[in-house]
């Protein structure tokens, strides 16, 4: 016999999801950008700018359809920046692309931001006991 309180759990989260469902994507269409923040990322100071990749000719209509589509859903945005990194399209399992963009050089001169992380079984021991994640 389950716990009284385990008991309609899953309807109560089901109403829950219902209620706020506004607040998730439920396809690309959704997703936009966040506007409430202006990100910055902290260089070295050196430019990073990349050549583009060689794209199959066979891909680049799908390219350019994945781009309009993120342009129309608010996604991206068109830019001036003198960075560039490229981008690369990679086959998922259900045959379709996903869209990518390589910023392993941007990463590189990248300033890092260090934060101490929590030690791992400290945090593993503090859900001991625990029900709901």
């Amino acid at each position: 016999m389950p716990e009284p309180r385990l008991v309609n759990l899953e309807g109560r989260l089901e109403a829950f999801l219902t209620r706020h469902e506004d607040l998730f994507a439920n396809n690309p269409a959704n997703l936009g950008r966040c506007k409430l923040v202006q990100h910055h990322i902290e260089t070295t100071g050196n430019l990073v700018f990349q050549n583009r990749y060689r794209t199959a000719v066979h891909l680049r209509p799908v390219v350019r359809q994945q781009i309009e589509e993120m342009l129309k859903n608010d996604v991206i945005r068109p830019s001036s920046s003198p960075y560039g990194s490229p981008i690369l399209l990679v086959k998922k399992k259900d045959s379709d692309y996903r869209f990518c963009v390589d910023y392993r050089k941007l990463n590189e001169n990248t300033v890092k931001d260090r934060y101490p992380l929590p030690r791992i079984d400290e945090t593993v021991n503090s859900l001991h006991g625990a029900m709901y994640f």
